[in-house]
C-alpha cells in the first residue's frame, strides 16, 4: 500500500489575512502563486509585488505583496 505525498505549506495551519484570502479564493490561486513562484524561481523581494486573478473572491483581481520582515522579537509593555 502506497501513501499519496501531501502537500504541505509552512504556513498552513496560521491564522492570518493571506491563508484567508487563499482559502475563499480557491485552489486556483494557490495553483497561479505556485506557478508565478515557479517561473520567477526565487523569493519574491520585500517591497515588489504580483497580481493574479482572484477566482472565488468578490473582485476581479488580487495583489500579493511580501510585507515588512521583521528581525527581532516584539516586547510587551506595561
Amino acid at each position: 500500500m502506497t501513501q499519496k505525498k501531501q502537500y504541505t505549506h509552512k504556513y498552513r495551519n496560521r491564522i492570518s489575512i493571506d491563508n484567508i484570502i487563499h482559502t475563499k479564493a480557491g485552489i486556483q490561486l494557490r495553483l497561479a502563486c505556485h506557478r508565478l513562484m515557479i517561473e520567477q524561481r526565487c523569493e519574491e523581494p520585500t517591497g515588489e509585488a504580483k497580481i493574479t486573478s482572484a477566482y472565488n473572491l468578490p473582485c476581479k483581481y488580487v495583489l500579493h505583496t511580501v510585507g515588512p520582515i521583521v528581525q527581532a522579537l516584539a516586547v510587551s509593555r506595561c
